[in-house]
């Protein structure tokens, strides 16, 4: 049973995000930066290590999620799932 994302489950979600240094409009709501990492303003720039701290820090809830509502997962199972909850967020992984 899986309950942290793997190397190649990290791969998927950051091909899928892609990586911005620099903040950009993500949604009407704000702006995010890194891979995808949400809740920076307009102008913002980071390196490309602190877009992977913010990343690690970020998918921990995503994992969590996971875990929780989902506990009998095999690895590829666990990384597509966390990617799906990155993407819709922990509210929408747990009802769906």
């Amino acid at each position: 049973m899986a309950t942290r994302l793997s190397a190649d489950g990290r791969r998927l979600i950051q091909g899928f995000e892609g990586l911005s240094l620099r903040a950009y409009p993500d949604t009407s709501k704000g702006y995010s930066i890194g891979y995808g990492h949400f809740g920076v303003k307009a102008g913002d720039v980071i390196s490309r290590d602190e877009a992977e701290r913010l990343f690690d820090q970020d998918v921990l809830k995503y994992e969590t999620a996971v875990a929780l509502n989902a506990p009998r997962t095999t690895q590829p199972q666990f990384d597509a799932m966390t990617s799906l909850a990155y993407n819709i967020g922990t509210a929408g992984f747990a009802s769906s």
